[in-house]
């Protein structure tokens, strides 16, 4: 039997030191921390002020278990790489609109991705592993000790402060029982610049923000723009970057060089337009490179680049 774990050991060992060596960072957690990951989902309702949202949320949790995969899982693999802020950059009536797209919609590095695949395979390969559906990951990340949460209640890796894209996956490799505690950094006590600079009061008393009021959650929701939101809430095609941009957990992140992507004025006046009902190809490729979904670029990245242009008082 201790020959039995021995090996286990050695394969989740050579599995994250592969992955890591590769310049990702990678991390196990038993599948049994699922006891605890439910008890967390099912206090949502009390430590949120939007009780709708999160109760869908947590029927969606549990609809999912037990996960339909052809295996039993044993544990989870949980992997972090790191992904810098993008800007859109608009050429718009003789002049340029610059615009920020989060780390978390960008993916203009497909290599990554498959560097990553290969990298878990080569080591894994005697073992079953598939991508994990119906749990948040960057709980699974925070649980896994690969970082912790900032008080806005987004994942903060230990090496790349949120400028990071997770992935997640089921395995069939058995895991020791640990797990880290579901908490703040460190440096999110006594600091509230996430909270003074929240656009639309999202973070507040609540330990989860208020998804209802979350600039985030707007600009992805084809929805119409609430009225109460503030004009010059308005800044980015996607998403929001207001309390990563104040954090100082991510001061080291904010000097990565910045990608960016430019629109000429005709493939702005376009952006500028959707949706129409048969938008330019090539615009849409040139977004779809850049991991924007077909989705967004139908029915939010428009609407939100109006919403800043206006808020700079240029349309």
């Amino acid at each position: 039997m201790a020959e039995i774990s021995n090996h286990y050991a050695d394969s989740r060992k050579a599995i994250v030191e592969r992955l890591e060596f590769a310049g990702y960072r990678a991390a196990f957690l038993p599948y049994s921390s699922i006891a605890r990951i439910t008890e967390i989902y099912d206090a949502l309702s009390e430590n949120s002020g939007n009780t709708e949202f999160i109760q869908g949320t947590v029927n969606h949790f549990h609809s999912k278990l037990p996960p339909d995969i052809p295996f039993e899982p044993l544990s989870f693999l949980i992997t972090a790489y790191p992904c810098p802020e993008w800007d859109i950059r608009l050429n718009y009536k003789g002049g340029q609109v610059t615009l920020p797209i989060p780390p978390a919609y960008i993916d203009p590095d497909a290599p990554t991705r498959r560097r990553l695949k290969e990298a878990r395979d080569a080591v894994a390969k005697d073992h079953q592993m598939t991508e994990t559906h119906g749990v948040s990951i960057k709980l699974l990340a925070v649980l896994s000790g690969l970082g912790k949460y900032g008080r806005n209640n987004i994942f903060y890796s230990n090496d790349f402060g949120s400028y990071c894209t997770l992935e997640a996956y089921f395995t069939d490799i058995p895991c020791e029982n640990r797990e880290c505690t579901a908490s703040f950094m460190d440096i999110c006590e006594g600091c509230r610049l996430c909270e003074e600079n929240c656009p639309t009061g999202a973070i507040g008393a609540h330990p989860v923000i208020d998804v209802t009021r979350c600039l985030t959650m707007l600009n992805e929701s084809n929805d119409p723009m609430p009225d109460w939101v503030p004009r010059d809430a308005h800044h980015a095609l996607i998403g929001c970057m207001r309390c990563q941009d104040v954090c100082p957990a991510n001061k080291t992140a904010r000097t990565w060089d910045r990608g960016h992507i430019e629109l000429d004025e005709a493939e702005t006046e376009a952006l500028l337009s959707l949706p129409p009902e048969d938008p330019p190809r090539e615009l849409t490729h040139k977004l779809k490179e850049f991991g924007m979904s077909e989705w967004q670029i139908m029915n939010v990245n428009g609407r939100n680049a109006r919403l800043a242009i206006e808020a700079r008082g240029l349309l």
